[in-house]
């Protein structure tokens, strides 16, 4: 970080500072390094806030400056003076540089001191009421120079004490200088070629964010941090962030309709916003639990969702090579998390098998592994140690930016030391609550092109798979997700029927989908689950009940093919698609009986065509369903009565009338047929043939007796005369 060039005067002042400090360390010294000696440990830490740092450079050139400016401090007393004690670079040998470097700023002591401490009155280094600057030119060779010799690069923890006109200590701090390796000619420059990338998180979210009627449901601690998030995007909009803005939280924002939650929808939405939404699922869910029910749509939907209204909320599709914040991954999670594009996954490291070691967890934050031998997946832990420092309240902002920055150089000389720089990185949780200046000065070390850089579109160091170590999630039982699937399955399918009846013009079906999506979030107990389906399915019932289907009046059809009038009515503000299926034995209904009418709102009238088969009395059962049939809308059956005779009627009344002619001809010619065998039979037929005949012959013959001729032949009486 250079000097402001504005500030030349101040800077001349500074540089005097300087000289005089070399001036007393030749005097002090022969070969420009004076004696080791252990520091004494009650010099570590910070006192009262006298004076507050405003940034210390994150890194120093072999040959450069090191730089720590000071908030005007018009407290400072006159006369005041302020000693500057520069110690060894940490040997981390044979332990982490990181875990060294934790314990020096946790009290420890800083180690042996590599320069005699100098002492440059405060009023040399600028205007205490404008704001002072120290400036400490530093070398990496031994030559006649004014600047102080550092021959080693690494962390130097350099300590500054403010002391009164009459001595008294007024004001101490312990501040590290980042000495960069000196890069031979040719060689390539390990601060450019291996850079770490440096993923900063920042969670914006909160629990169930909808009540079962649509608003807002956020506490004043909600509140609070949705607006502070808001606040530090709209502050720092350069910070190269990975938003973890939940999309349910999102619709909750939007719900609200207020000025504080329009303000952090908006921060969101800038368009100078550096940062990046992450992908998340629209609601938080236990994703491996809802994965091991085997409901992959479930999982599926909530991905698809939360993008959507991420991107409808703030404008942005969200990223899907990165998931974090998800605390509740198991590896048999990791191949549905592969399958929709997650390259890397950001953990917390009391989430995986590494149980209380310390080294263990060290390792798992600064280099990246493989949670499953079987997938491609790469993941790293969040440094937490980092993260607490971002919002430790007994730090200056800067300084809490700048034991940040030393961790994360730590981390970066470590990957030097042991030959792995190419393969570290680093992730960190940046809370909503983090002060601006605090983040504006770490992005700055990110954005400054010195060996640390954002993890935004290259998360983490690209390294053969074979290479990584393979470190498990921790064992973990997660309650029973099947009751809260099942109960989310059925009330979506009641939804998807019912969104096919109305499609998307109906703004309270999209509420209730959210409802019954928000319902899946681990952060609900039972009975207010069971509240929101509830209410869907109240909501639903209330919206059918406003689809009034024709009432049962009898109707008397008197030709053969007509319509029979319907009469619906749609109390609804939207267009209303239905299916309607209709049945009757007397009645030929087109197209198996089943046709699709949409209800506009008011009253309807549907004309049902039919063909009357046989004419009487019949019931017309009528089915009303949503068009993919899964949700019932009611049912009716309309009395008919059919005086027409239908032609295939007419046609069988036909056939039959033609039988019966025919039976009564063919009987008729029969009987006659008959008769007249019996009337002509030939003379020679004996009496004893046809009594009767011979009977009824002799009844006719006067005086019941017939007449002979003398040959034994009945002869017929003759007509009476005048007959």
């Amino acid at each position: 970080m250079s000097a402001d060039r504005s500030s030349a005067p101040l800077a001349v002042r500074v540089r005097r500072g300087a000289t005089l400090f070399v001036v007393l360390l030749l005097a002090l010294t022969t070969a420009g390094v004076v004696d080791a000696q252990e520091a004494p440990e009650d010099l570590v830490g910070p006192t009262e806030a006298l004076v507050d740092v405003a940034s210390v450079s994150p890194w120093v050139e072999p040959d450069g400056e090191f730089e720590v400016r000071f908030d005007p401090s018009p407290e400072v007393p006159e006369g005041s003076s302020l000693t500057v004690t520069i110690h060894e670079s940490i040997d981390a040998d044979p332990g982490s540089l990181r875990d060294e470097l934790l314990e020096i700023l946790d009290g420890g002591s800083p180690g042996r001191i590599l320069q005699a401490p100098i002492t440059v009155p405060y009023a040399e280094l600028g205007d205490p009421d404008t704001g002072a600057l120290l400036q400490v030119p530093v070398r990496a060779r031994t030559a006649n120079s004014d600047r102080v010799l550092l021959p080693n690069p690494g962390v130097h923890p350099v300590e500054l004490v403010l002391t009164g006109p009459e001595g008294p200590e007024v004001w101490r701090q312990v501040v590290f200088l980042n000495r960069l390796p000196v890069v031979a000619d040719g060689a390539e420059d390990p601060a450019r070629a291996h850079r770490l990338p440096v993923n900063l998180v920042m969670p914006l979210e909160t629990g169930p964010a909808l009540d079962p009627s649509g608003a807002a449901d956020f506490t004043l601690e909600d509140r609070s941090r949705l607006g502070a998030g808001g606040a530090l995007l709209r502050a720092v909009p350069e910070a190269p962030l990975l938003i973890g803005a939940r999309p349910n939280t999102l619709d909750g924002l939007v719900a609200a309709d207020t000025r504080w939650a329009d303000g952090v929808l908006d921060a969101l939405a800038e368009e100078e916003l550096a940062g990046e939404p992450l992908l998340m699922t629209y609601s938080a869910i236990d994703t491996a639990g809802v994965l091991d029910t085997g409901a992959r749509f479930v999982f599926d939907r909530q991905v698809f969702v939360g993008a959507g209204r991420t991107a409808e909320s703030i404008g942005t599709v969200p990223t899907p090579e990165v998931w974090a914040l998800d605390p509740t991954l198991s590896e048999s999670s990791l191949p549905t998390l592969a399958s929709i594009g997650v390259e890397v996954v950001l953990v917390d490291p009391t989430t995986l098998a590494v149980g209380d070691d310390p080294a263990a967890r060290s390792e798992v934050m600064a280099e990246p592994f493989r949670p499953s031998p079987s997938e491609p997946i790469r993941a790293l832990a969040f440094d937490d140690e980092i993260s607490g420092r971002l919002t430790d309240t007994g730090a200056d902002p800067a300084i809490r930016a700048h034991q940040a920055t030393a961790l994360l150089m730590a981390n970066w000389f470590d990957g030097l030391r042991l030959d792995r720089a190419d393969r570290r990185a680093a992730a960190v949780v940046v809370q909503p609550a983090t002060d601006p200046e605090t983040l504006e000065q770490l992005s700055d070390a990110l954005l400054g092109g010195g060996p640390l850089r954002p993890g935004l579109g290259d998360a983490l160091p690209v390294v053969p798979e074979d290479e990584l170590p393979v470190v498990g999630f921790a064992p973990r039982d997660p309650p029973d997700q099947r009751p809260v699937v099942d109960a989310a399955l059925s009330t979506g399918q009641q939804l998807a029927a019912w969104f096919s009846m109305t499609g998307d013009a109906d703004p309270q079906s999209g509420l209730w989908e959210r409802l019954n999506d928000q319902s899946l979030s681990s952060g609900l107990d039972a009975a207010t689950r069971d509240d929101l389906h509830a209410t869907i399915g109240t909501g639903l019932g209330q919206a059918l009940a406003a689809l009034e289907l024709p009432r049962p009046r009898r109707v008397i059809l008197t030709s053969e093919d007509t319509t029979i009038p319907l009469r619906f009515r749609n109390d609804l503000d939207v267009d209303v698609r239905l299916q309607l299926r209709a049945r009757s034995p007397r009645l030929e209904l087109g197209d198996d009986g089943t046709t699709e009418i949409v209800l506009v709102p008011g009253e309807n009238r549907v004309d049902l065509p039919v063909n009357v088969r046989a004419p009487g009395e019949t019931l017309l059962r009528l089915q009303v369903t949503s068009p993919d049939g899964e949700l019932m809308v009611g049912s009716v059956d309309v009395p008919v009565r059919s005086t027409a005779i239908s032609g295939v009627g007419a046609a069988i009344s036909v056939i039959s009338l033609g039988f019966l002619v025919v039976w009564w001809i063919l009987t008729h010619r029969r009987r006659r047929r008959d008769t007249a065998r019996t009337l002509s039979r030939h003379p020679t037929s004996t009496h004893e043939d046809e009594p009767e005949l011979a009977v009824r012959s002799a009844a006719a013959t006067p005086n019941g007796a017939n007449e002979s001729d003398g040959t034994g032949t009945t002869q017929p009486d003759p007509a009476p005369h005048g007959r």
